[in-house]
């Protein structure tokens, strides 16, 4: 009984992280553009089951990855990714939709921007190998041998 209850809390711990995400992604494309909001008549919905249809695919793919270390680096990398969309984001919401006496000071905007470039520093060295891409190490070039096929 007490196996099913820990599956249980476990399922709906990650249940509510993946719901969590999609809806943070489907808030930063709503906010950050028109082209978007206009989409569909404006209908949020439709944005929303969008990015969790591309969630699942690619929960699905990552499924099939075939070492644990390479698990690892992918949660890692992808929270490089949403750290560095965030920054932009935090940036855009606060130079366009606050009153300007509330948008912050040039310094803090400086610093935003240097966070988003710091991660995705990061990710780039990951997805390519090293400053001149690597096919040897980049993720992006050895995608098929990490995955079962």
């Amino acid at each position: 009984m007490v196996a099913i209850i820990g599956a249980w809390i476990l399922f709906k711990t990650q249940l509510n992280i993946f719901d969590g995400l999609v809806r943070a992604v489907t808030d930063i494309a709503w906010v950050w553009s028109p082209r978007v909001r206009r989409w569909r008549g404006g209908d949020v919905r439709v944005v929303y089951y969008g990015v969790l249809f591309f969630a699942i695919v690619w929960g699905m793919i990552a499924l099939r990855v075939t070492e644990p270390v390479l698990l690892l680096e992918l949660g890692a990398n992808m929270a490089g990714i949403a750290f560095m969309i965030a920054g932009l984001h935090v940036l855009r919401v606060n130079t366009t939709l606050l009153p300007r006496e509330l948008q912050p000071p040039l310094w803090r905007r400086v610093c935003l921007v240097l966070l988003s470039l710091f991660y995705g520093l990061f990710v780039y060295l990951w997805l390519m190998g090293g400053f001149v891409p690597d096919p040897s190490k980049g993720f992006l070039f050895n995608i098929p041998r990490y995955l079962r096929f």
